[in-house]
């Protein structure tokens, strides 16, 4: 390697696992604010249906084995993950060219994207042993995905005119093609062989603590039954009615709603900067956050009103404002709870804490893809279930954070 190149790589090394928490957040959260706008805006709607279809089913599939993946403990070096995302950097780029021009089936869809996400859960298994090594919620890092992918949106919505395979093409492969060669043109230290979750549960042979069976059923309930499943109802009902705007060639409402997070999501960055360390900070933007939800579920009936006023227009512009400023922050406090049952819950024997993190961040990226899948094709009582799932969240979030006052950072 030359030295030109080997110079930033370099100064990247020591920032790998932030860097791919940031390019796996924003690689997922790329399709839902660009990808699939601009497929409807490029007058290819039904392929931005079978995209989407797709895109929400391989989630599911790709969230089930990479818990199975990290419960086998399995690791690659970081040479091979780059191997990997280059080779989903390639499925992306033909993923694309299909959409545009076809043939582009369920199918040959479904299997694209299910074998992208596949590719990437060892490269997901870095940036989660990153997490758990410092004890601090990666919300930051998910944050800078969230602006950068907003903006694209902002950008798409202002140009429609300018949509087109070229365009969307080079947006949608860069971040693979990115981390694929920041993780093969760089050595960084390699990572174990294989092993089985017997042989790691102990910690000592390559890092990993094991939990106590009660840390588990408790980080168990909290993050995976309750989670975030009540904001995740509310993106969805709001995401399905913007859909419909564009679809019927209505851009003003979209549009609204990505400045908006924009400005938002900015504030959140500095708030969750400033208070990632204060247990009484976490306490405060746990609270704002289920405020939010009920606020966010109160309006949520404005979003399907079809008058031509500005009520629509302001409840967007509340709902999304409030939510992408106290979103981050709620899920940041969350994230802070759990890595404290964790880390007060370390043992000699027991389930592997790479496990359980790993749980967590798959069901967190399922959350949104079965809620729009069930909306797509059955009724739900949106509003009420929101609320229980809300309640239980913010309850089990206060509690842990009283309990254990925050201490989350291993020594």
């Amino acid at each position: 390697m030359s030295h030109g190149v080997a110079f930033p790589l370099a100064f990247l090394g020591p920032f790998l696992g932030p860097f791919i928490i940031f390019m796996g957040h924003f690689a997922y959260l790329l399709p839902f604010y660009f990808t699939l706008n601009a497929l409807i805006l490029g007058n290819r709607q039904e392929a931005e249906w079978i995209m989407r279809s797709a895109l929400l089913k391989s989630m599911v599939i790709s969230g089930v084995a990479e818990i199975f993946w990290s419960t086998l403990c399995w690791q690659l070096s970081h040479r091979s993950c780059g191997i990997l995302t280059l080779a989903a950097a390639f499925l992306q780029s033909l993923q694309m060219f299909c959409a545009f021009f076809g043939p582009y089936d369920a199918l040959g869809a479904f299997a694209l994207q299910c074998a992208t996400q596949l590719l990437m859960i060892p490269v997901a298994q870095i940036g989660a042993q990153h997490t758990l090594k410092q004890g601090i919620s990666p919300a930051r890092y998910k944050i800078i995905a969230w602006l950068l992918s907003v903006v694209l949106a902002i950008v798409l919505l202002l140009f429609p005119n300018l949509v087109c395979f070229w365009l969307v093409l080079p947006c949608v492969v860069l971040p693979y093609t990115m981390l694929g060669i920041l993780l093969t043109a760089r050595s960084f230290p390699t990572a174990t062989k294989p092993q089985s979750a017997s042989k790691t549960s102990s910690g000592a042979s390559n890092g990993v603590s094991a939990v106590s069976a009660t840390a588990a059923a408790g980080f168990g309930v909290l993050g995976l039954l309750s989670g975030t499943i009540g904001e995740a109802l509310t993106d969805s009902a709001t995401t399905l009615a913007l859909r419909s705007e564009l679809k019927a060639g209505n851009s003003e409402l979209a549009l609204a709603n990505h400045v908006t997070v924009l400005s938002s999501m900015s504030l959140a960055f500095w708030t969750q900067s400033k208070s990632e360390r204060s247990t009484q900070k976490q306490v405060l933007c746990m609270l704002l956050w289920a405020g939010c939800q009920v606020f966010r579920i109160a309006a949520l009936p404005y979003l399907g009103k079809q008058d031509t006023g500005q009520s629509r227009f302001v409840a967007l512009a509340a709902m999304v404002f409030l939510d992408k400023y106290t979103g981050p922050l709620g899920s940041a406090s969350l994230d802070s709870a759990l890595l404290a049952v964790l880390y007060h819950g370390r043992c000699n024997k027991g389930l592997p804490e790479t496990v359980l993190w790993t749980m967590r961040t798959a069901v967190a990226r399922m959350e949104r893809p079965i809620c729009q899948l069930i909306m797509l094709h059955a009724s739900l009582d949106v509003e009420t279930l929101s609320l229980i799932f809300t309640f239980m969240t913010s309850v089990g979030v206060l509690a842990v954070l009283q309990l254990y006052d925050g201490r989350t950072k291993v020594d």
